[in-house]
């Protein structure tokens, strides 16, 4: 069994002589300061769709990393950019679509400072198949 950790959201402290190590879920343990308890849950991964994708850092100069993770090959993904307004201001298809784990840089700099919306649709046999919306922070 393995644990997946995702960029920005989790952070796990270590302490091993040997930096091959496999960590085992059912014998972790979790704590917080001050003494509070936590309960820990494991969700495997789910294969068949479009794994949440990350964008980093955000806010950002317009200079960041567009991270995701197909489980497997797809016909298509699209990065559409809209202003507060709903106003699309940048688009593209040039995403790779396929199987495993991505990092795409993105250079979104030209955008003014503000707010923006950015969504990515995953086609599949000429169908959109899943489609997730980021608020992202231009600040320069």
């Amino acid at each position: 069994m393995k644990l997946q950790l995702h960029l920005w959201k989790t952070k796990l402290l270590t302490k091993f002589e040997d930096k091959n190590v496999n960590l085992n879920v059912e014998k972790s343990a979790a704590g917080a300061l001050k003494g509070l308890t936590l309960s820990v849950q494991f969700t495997p991964n789910i294969v068949n769709q479009l794994e949440a994708f990350i964008l980093g850092p955000n806010p950002s100069s317009g200079q960041m990393n567009l991270f995701y993770n197909l489980p497997k090959a797809t016909d298509m993904l699209l990065l559409n950019v809209y202003n507060i307004n709903g106003k699309k201001v940048w688009s593209s298809d040039q995403i790779k679509t396929m199987e495993g784990t991505q990092t795409m840089p993105l250079n979104l700099s030209f955008l003014s400072n503000g707010f923006y919306f950015i969504r990515i649709n995953q086609y599949s046999k000429g169908l959109l198949q899943q489609n997730e919306v980021k608020r992202l922070i231009i600040k320069k």
